[in-house]
């Protein structure tokens, strides 16, 4: 709230303007001005404009541009206001961070471009930073969730789709940023539920109760302040997900493989370690990569940290062997890369990792 003035501050003024219209007037009506004097009294009249302005000045909050979110402070939405959320991205200027089981928005062509666009700008133009914790695709927790939304999805395997979806479009995405802006780009992937969903742009955000048996952009909303204690719950939410129980994007992504005599954890410490786009297992408990990705022969032995169901990595031995087109499988599997990666396949090499 504005501070008002004070008796003594209103009588101060008062007696300076007072003494200096009597000192004006007093000239005035002996006829006796001269230079010195009229100089002295614009002196004092414009000193007075001055402190005036200064005074209201003085008492005037500090103004911070306000964004589409922060005119939301308080009000609760029906469902996710995902136009007036973007606005508020397009307007950022140091953060944004998203937490849910994925993003509704950058399923659609035009809300997805949008997006990108003001991620790109706030990542490379302005040096903020997006934070986004999203479910792994083949957590168990997905599949749960995805037999609960039978209202909202007739097939529950297009649940599991929409988040591969989100994984893919993010994926895409990051391979277009610089180096720099990249290392603000942070996506983690968690088995968890994330109990509520986190929409933020700088320091307000919209949030809404993980609904299990409702879409998220399709259960109330609220806005709040960061600062506030419903934001402080939500914020704190994100953090222990993020810190506590998540993945790196690559980490689970990319598959970490090694040759048979290498030490893995050693080769990644050093920085030499390889990621691969990979699928897999299938019935058969093969995994299939790109062989372009690491120069991996035919016939070799390879270890690889394959990702389970739980959100842990389990290590296992492999040989690689070169799969053919001419495989029944191959269609389907190359669709599947592409599906996951967005990245087209035809002169690459897949190999097929063996257990060994």
């Amino acid at each position: 709230m504005r501070r008002g003035y004070s008796p003594v501050e209103m009588a101060t003024a008062a007696g300076i303007t007072a003494a200096t219209a009597f000192f004006t007037a007093a000239t005035t009506w002996r006829g006796q001005w001269s230079v010195a004097s009229a100089s002295m009294a614009s002196l004092l009249w414009a000193s007075i404009a001055a402190l005036a302005v200064l005074a209201v000045v003085a008492r005037r909050p500090a103004h911070r541009p306000t964004t589409a979110v922060d005119t939301c402070v308080g009000q609760e939405f029906p469902e996710f206001p995902t136009r007036r959320y973007l606005r508020a991205v397009e307007e950022a200027k140091q953060l944004v961070r998203i937490q849910d089981a994925c993003i509704g928005f950058l399923l659609e062509p035009e809300l997805r471009e949008r997006a990108v666009v003001a991620f790109r700008r706030l990542l490379q133009d302005a040096g903020g930073r997006v934070e986004i914790v999203l479910m792994e695709p083949q957590a168990i927790e997905v599949g749960l969730r995805a037999e609960a939304l039978t209202a909202a999805f007739e097939n529950p395997q297009d649940y599991v789709e929409r988040v591969k979806a989100n994984l893919c479009h993010l994926y895409q995405f990051r391979k277009t940023l610089t180096e720099s802006a990249r290392s603000r780009f942070e996506v983690t992937l968690v088995s968890w539920l994330p109990g509520v969903t986190c929409y933020q742009a700088d320091d307000v955000l919209l949030t809404a109760v993980f609904p299990l048996y409702r879409r998220s952009d399709d259960a109330p909303q609220i806005c709040v302040a960061e600062d506030s204690p419903p934001g402080h719950v939500v914020s704190e939410a994100f953090r222990f997900l993020r810190d506590q129980v998540g993945h790196g994007f690559e980490e689970r992504m990319l598959l970490a493989v090694a040759s048979g005599d290498v030490d893995l954890d050693a080769d990644a410490a050093a920085g030499n370690g390889c990621r691969m786009r990979y699928v897999g297992p299938d019935s058969d408990d093969c995994v299939y990569v790109l062989a372009g990705d690491c120069a991996i022969a035919d016939g070799e032995r390879v270890v690889a940290d394959l990702p389970d169901d739980d959100g842990d990595s389990v290590r296992r031995r492999y040989e690689a062997r070169v799969f053919e087109r001419s495989e029944p499988r191959f269609t389907r599997v190359a669709d599947e890369l592409v599906s996951k990666y967005g990245d087209e396949i035809a002169e690459e090499r897949v190999l097929a990792l063996l257990p060994a």
